[in-house]
């Protein structure tokens, strides 16, 4: 056990440094990975946004929605099960914080950002990969860029910023997949009257409010949420 995470911590610290002997090089790019592309509206907005458009497309069926509607479910959990891991394993600081990894921070990178926050494993990771997979399941074509997207816009640069070990976002991408696995499986041991979507959408406006203020809170990472049980947990330890 103690050669396995030997070895993970020593991958980990092999590929932050690739990426790091870059930062401060080109102070536009740097700004335009730790700015822009951190951006919600950028990170997590188009794979949100593929959600949309297969639920809306014309020729999407009812299992199409179902795959779109497991998504959902698949990234909320994926945010449960990071949290609850983040919370019950030892603190892991981030590459920026960490002693000893003489980490570069990239021109945009707030020296304090994140420094009471365990690393391990990625909400990001775990959410946009849980809801990639039911885009998959759904649209093939889409699924390829929601997978791509994921990968390149949101996990890259996370790892380049120094916000997350590449074991971070390889563990976070990990939980994404087996909570959507969950969720499938978990759709098909339910009664299947409970899950026929046809029963929610006559509802219309109510059912589509409540969708967008979950698809709202994707976006932004559960931001709210995070911050709103943060302040609570710590008023109760007080």
């Amino acid at each position: 056990m103690g050669d396995a995470v030997d070895f993970v911590a020593l991958w980990d610290a092999e590929i932050i440094h690739l990426f790091n002997r870059y930062a401060t090089s080109w102070r536009l790019f740097d700004l335009f990975v730790t700015k822009f592309l951190t951006l919600h509206s950028v990170k997590a907005f188009p794979i949100v946004a593929c959600l949309v458009w297969v639920w809306f497309d014309e020729n999407c069926g009812q299992k199409r929605r179902l795959h779109i509607a497991q998504a959902l479910a698949a990234g909320f959990l994926a945010i449960v099960i990071s949290r609850l891991v983040q919370n019950s394993m030892n603190f892991h600081p981030r590459p920026l914080h960490t002693p000893g990894l003489d980490f570069v921070a990239p021109y945009g990178v707030p020296a304090d950002i994140a420094h009471n926050w365990s690393s391990f494993p990625s909400d990001h990771a775990a959410l946009v990969f849980a809801l990639t997979m039911g885009i998959w399941q759904a649209s093939r074509r889409l699924g390829i860029a929601s997978l791509l997207w994921s990968i390149f816009v949101v996990c890259l640069p996370r790892i380049y910023s120094g916000f997350h070990f590449p074991s971070d976002i390889v563990s976070g991408a990990v939980i994404g997949v087996i909570s959507f696995g969950l969720v499938v499986f978990a759709f098909r041991k339910i009664e299947w009257s409970l899950f026929d979507l046809r029963k929610y959408i006559r509802y219309g406006p109510l059912f589509y409010t409540a969708a967008f203020f979950v698809l709202f809170e994707m976006v932004t990472m559960f931001d709210d949420v995070r911050i709103a049980s943060s302040g609570l947990l710590g008023s109760l330890a007080d």
